[in-house]
């Protein structure tokens, strides 16, 4: 990383710090064969229930195109018929579009960098942020 670059981390964490949230973060580390969106699919898996845990009502996701947007709904609706999501909505909005967003991919930024050995921003973060593991079955 360039120096311009870890300076404009640095002020995307400081920004964070200073905001009243809470973040859940969910990582899951499988084998290397098992495809990235059943992994993808087992941390969303775990993210919801958390939020509904929580108490949260309403879901914005960054669109990834409208078949990865239909198993995000697909998935929310199969927890709907087991009874265990009520009360929850969940819609997708372009990334660019809602700077909210942005700051999801900066919180998963800094568990990323802090897996790989940068904990300098996860560090600043981790009153704000709960990484959960999720098992590889």
């Amino acid at each position: 990383m360039t120096q311009s670059t870890l300076a404009r981390h640095d002020r995307v964490v400081d920004v964070i710090t200073r905001l009243p949230l809470t973040a859940v973060v969910v990582v899951r580390q499988g084998p290397q064969a098992e495809p990235d969106e059943r992994r993808r699919r087992k941390c969303f898996e775990v993210l919801l229930l958390e939020l509904i845990e929580a108490g949260c009502v309403e879901l914005v996701l960054e669109s990834r195109g409208t078949r990865a947007d239909k198993r995000d709904r697909d998935l929310l609706d199969a927890l709907r018929a087991r009874k265990q999501a009520t009360g929850l909505r969940l819609s997708h909005s372009p990334g660019p579009a809602d700077p909210v967003l942005w700051i999801a991919d900066a919180m998963c930024g800094a568990v990323v960098a802090d897996r790989t050995g940068r904990p300098r921003w996860l560090t600043r973060l981790e009153d704000q942020v709960t990484v959960l593991h999720v098992d590889a079955r």
